[in-house]
C-alpha cells in the first residue's frame, strides 16, 4: 500500500478518536451539569475518577464531611440559570511537572452566559489515558470579574496586563530580564529571574481570585525547589519542598490559618522517607 496512503489512514483514525473523546467530554460535561442542578450530591461525587474520590475523601478529613454538598450548592448559585455553549469549547492537554503521562489530563472550556461572549465559562478536565466518561475535575470561572486592580496579598499589588501583552522588568545595572509578566485565558503568569537569567520562581494567578497564587520556584540547576499555593498571604493546600538533586524534601499539607493537617511525610537526599508526622488542625498528633 502506498505510504501516503497508509498515512492519511492513519490520521484519519486518529481524528476520529479526538472526536470521539470530544464526543464523549462533552456528553459526561452535561450530565455532571445536570448531577449539579439536581443536587444530587453522591452521584456528582460518583461522577469523578477514583483517585480524584480518594484524594476528595482525604481533603474532607479536614474541610468537613459536607464539602462535597457545599460544592454543589456553590455551583448552583454561581450558574444563575445560564445557558452555556457546549458546541463552542476550548480545549487544551495540561502536562505535570513530573512529565508523568498518566497524569496527562485535558481541560475543556464552554462559554457560559447570556453574550456568550467566552468571558466566563463552565470548564471540565479528564484524564488523557481514560475514556472520558468520568471528570478529572469541574470549576465554573467567572472570568469577567477580573479588574485590573491592586491586591495587597497575592498579585502582589502589580496591575493585570492586557491579554496578549507581555510585560518585563531588567536589572537596572545589566539591562538583563528581572521578571516578565502576562496573563493566559485564566491566569495571571509572573517568571522571576536572576542576574544569571535562571528562572528562580514561577507564580500563578487564577485571574478571578487575585488573592491566591500557585509558586513554583527553583534551584540555580534548574531543579524545582518548592511547590506551595497562598491564600490571601498564607500559605494554603498542598505544600512540597525539594532537595538541590529533585528528590522530594518534605510534603503535606496545610488547613486554614497555617496550621498543618494530615500526614507529612520527610525523606533524605537519596528518596529514602525518614519521618512521618500526623497533624490535626495544626496539632502533632503522631510521629513514626
Amino acid at each position: 500500500m502506498n505510504k501516503k496512503i497508509v498515512l492519511t489512514i492513519l490520521i484519519l483514525i486518529t481524528q476520529f478518536g479526538f472526536a470521539q473523546n470530544d464526543k464523549k467530554a462533552v456528553k459526561t460535561s452535561k450530565g455532571v451539569l445536570e448531577l449539579i442542578k439536581q443536587k444530587d450530591y453522591t452521584e456528582f461525587f460518583n461522577s469523578f475518577e477514583d483517585t480524584i474520590k480518594t484524594r476528595i475523601e482525604e481533603y474532607q478529613k479536614s474541610a468537613g464531611s459536607d464539602y462535597i454538598q457545599k460544592t454543589v450548592d456553590d455551583f448552583n448559585e454561581t450558574l444563575s440559570n445560564a445557558k452555556i455553549d457546549f458546541d463552542n469549547f476550548n480545549k487544551k492537554l495540561v502536562v505535570p511537572i513530573d512529565g508523568n503521562s498518566k497524569l496527562n489530563y485535558v481541560v475543556y472550556q464552554f462559554p457560559m452566559g447570556k453574550k456568550n461572549d467566552s468571558k466566563d465559562y463552565l470548564e471540565t478536565s479528564f484524564f488523557k489515558e481514560n475514556n472520558f466518561t468520568k471528570i478529572y475535575s469541574i470549576d465554573i470561572v467567572r472570568v469577567q470579574r477580573m479588574p485590573n486592580v491592586k491586591v495587597i496579598h497575592g498579585a502582589e499589588e502589580e496591575e493585570i496586563p492586557e491579554s496578549g501583552e507581555v510585560v518585563s522588568e531588567n536589572y537596572d545595572d545589566t539591562g538583563f530580564v528581572k521578571k516578565i509578566k502576562y496573563r493566559d485565558f485564566t491566569h495571571l503568569i509572573t517568571i522571576d529571574f536572576d542576574r544569571h537569567q535562571n528562572k528562580t520562581r514561577e507564580t500563578r494567578f487564577p485571574l478571578d481570585i487575585l488573592t491566591y497564587k500557585s509558586i513554583t520556584a527553583y534551584y540555580e540547576n534548574g531543579n524545582i525547589r518548592l511547590l506551595a499555593n497562598y491564600d490571601n498571604g498564607l500559605v494554603a493546600g498542598s505544600f512540597t519542598e525539594f532537595h538541590e538533586n529533585g528528590k522530594i524534601s518534605e510534603s503535606g499539607f496545610y488547613g486554614n490559618g497555617l496550621k498543618k493537617d494530615g500526614v507529612w511525610t520527610y525523606f533524605d537526599e537519596q528518596g529514602k522517607l525518614t519521618k512521618t508526622e500526623t497533624y490535626e488542625n495544626g496539632k502533632l498528633i503522631n510521629t513514626e
